[in-house]
């Protein structure tokens, strides 16, 4: 169940304050909205949550091996895209090994062959954040990215957060006690009821239904033997 930040932030105080030990009682509310982002910050980095995936359809520039639009400000981090395809193509691209020279790969072929990130350095990083080879690879790439709802840091208090409530709660009664160390019991017992939560969550998407993809050489069916 999603909430907002407020929301949240109410919840933590309320159950902070129910603990009982050395800095239960000590917090204030204006730390525990932040601490409710520092919580959400974390528990985004765990998982490829549904409703913060996105699909991308960029156009690569064949001479840079980037590509020719602004778009990926609300990835964060190279680690948060999930794949890379050649557009309408099932099997994504290998991301470019270390031990691979991308200049050995010449220029003849019009397709990309690897990914990699593009150098932290770039001054297109923060919107393009991906770099292709060859660099001379031309046509479109669908790029599969966990996508943050506020890349700059800039919560507001009514902003909704999509992921469970009371996990976000526990994650910043957690937060709120390991930031002076005044109490390591209750900061235990609010990691553990987080991670609880969370595994509760991903043993749900666990027993969801596994799709049969492939060719005609793979078999969807089975049938008993005579």
């Amino acid at each position: 169940m999603s909430a907002t930040i407020r929301q949240v932030a109410d919840d933590a105080l309320a159950f902070a304050g129910s603990l009982t030990g050395a800095g239960s009682q000590h917090y204030t509310d204006d730390r525990m909205i932040g601490n409710v982002t520092r919580a959400f910050n974390l528990l985004f980095k765990k998982y490829y949550w549904h409703p913060y995936r996105e699909w991308f359809q960029v156009t690569l520039d064949g001479v840079t091996g980037t590509i020719t639009t602004d778009v990926f400000g609300s990835i964060l981090d190279f680690e948060d895209v999930i794949s890379v395809h050649i557009d309408g193509y099932q099997n994504p691209l290998p991301i470019l090994p270390f031990s691979k020279n991308p200049f050995a790969l010449g220029a003849s072929t019009g397709v990309p062959r690897y990914y990699t990130a593009l150098q932290a350095t770039n001054p297109n990083y923060e919107e393009k954040k991906l770099l292709f080879y060859p660099l001379t690879a031309t046509g479109l790439v669908n790029v599969h990215a966990r996508i943050h709802p506020r890349p700059d840091g800039a919560w507001e208090e009514e902003d909704e957060m999509f992921l469970d409530k009371d996990m976000l709660m526990y994650g910043a009664a957690y937060m709120e006690f390991i930031a002076d160390d005044s109490n390591p019991a209750a900061a235990t017992t609010c990691q553990n009821l987080m991670e609880m939560k969370f595994k509760d969550i991903m043993n749900s998407f666990a027993s969801q239904p596994i799709p049969i993809e492939g060719d005609a050489s793979i078999p969807d069916r089975w049938i008993e033997g005579r």
